[in-house]
């Protein structure tokens, strides 16, 4: 049977009968998998550490009868050490891998979103305040989805000042339509910063109140399926 190498981080570890796991994992090349092994021995110390979540891996694949991928082997790319080594950032990181396991296709490939998810959970441990990535993180997944459009004026009239987000784009208070959300021209400014973020250092620094922190969360949950 066909072997090919396919490189990805592990969302989820699920046991599967005595000594089996099933696994979900998110590649570049194919988007969502799932991937099984069986009898899994705690003395292969490299397998086990291949099934463990949070693990980047280039995975060895071999595709049988079924729409199972089995796992045969594999070589470690980043086990993320730091992350396990903070409740806080294992907290955080969780979220991150929540955010993809829940909005994600199987099948469906997506290296500009999987090249995001191993950039922001390097930078995770380097931040004191890992709230301002999370919320960073949260926007760009909306943005990539097409489901969020952000500008600083609204993209209705195009003439006044955007304060609210209605059907997923900026909107002024005459051309909202939906949304009993506003914000104002400060917090819209550190919306845009969230989103158009192109270096971390832009984010550390990010003193995110609690009013921001659940305005975006209510904005993520309400234009994308977060079911798990």
């Amino acid at each position: 049977m066909h072997e090919r190498s396919v490189e990805g981080i592990v969302l989820k570890s699920q046991p599967f009968k005595d000594s089996g796991r099933i696994l979900r994992v998110f590649t570049a090349e194919k988007g969502m998998i799932t991937l099984f092994i069986k009898d899994l021995s705690k003395r292969h110390l490299l397998m086990t550490n291949l099934t463990s979540p949070l693990c980047r891996a280039k995975f060895i694949l071999q595709k049988r009868r079924s729409e199972l991928y089995h796992l045969i082997d594999g070589t470690i790319v980043d086990l993320h050490m730091q992350l396990r080594r903070s409740y806080t950032c294992l907290q955080f990181a969780g979220k991150m891998l929540h955010a993809i396991t829940s909005s994600q296709m199987p099948g469906k490939p997506t290296p500009l979103l999987y090249a995001l998810l191993t950039k922001y959970l390097k930078q995770l441990a380097h931040f004191h305040d890992p709230m301002p990535l999370w919320s960073s993180f949260q926007l760009k997944i909306l943005q990539h989805e097409g489901v969020l459009s952000l500008d600083a004026h609204c993209l209705c009239c195009h003439k006044e000042r955007a304060s609210c987000i209605s059907q997923g784009e900026s909107r002024c208070m005459q051309c909202n339509r939906e949304s009993t959300l506003y914000f104002s021209s400060q917090e819209w400014k550190l919306l845009l910063q969230f989103l158009r973020a192109k270096k971390f250092e832009e984010l550390k620094n990010i003193k995110i109140g609690s009013k921001m922190e659940q305005a975006i969360d209510k904005i993520y949950t309400s234009y994308l399926r977060t079911d798990p």
